[in-house]
């Protein structure tokens, strides 16, 4: 879990490594977990709709049915977002 921009500092670290139990979990459920894990992305959640999600270097919407699994690459990215 790659966290860039002001997600970064709402998240306070530039970066997290997740286990998953069984190997895979949804977008939706991941998400779920991160705020839980960095509380200050609660405010990411609110505007989930807006974020840019990568999995793996694809675009996804935060409302996609995509399953995320170990070892993948998720970058969550504010809209706007310049570089850093």
């Amino acid at each position: 879990m790659i966290y860039a921009g002001a997600l970064r500092e709402l998240a306070g670290v530039a970066e997290d490594v997740l286990y998953l139990p069984g190997g895979e979990v949804g977008l939706g459920e991941l998400l779920r977990r991160l705020v839980a894990l960095r509380p200050g992305l609660a405010l990411a959640e609110r505007v989930s709709p807006m974020l840019w999600v990568f999995v793996n270097g694809r675009q996804v919407l935060p409302t996609d049915s995509v399953k995320v699994r170990d070892g993948d690459t998720v970058l969550l990215m504010p809209p706007l977002y310049e570089g850093g």
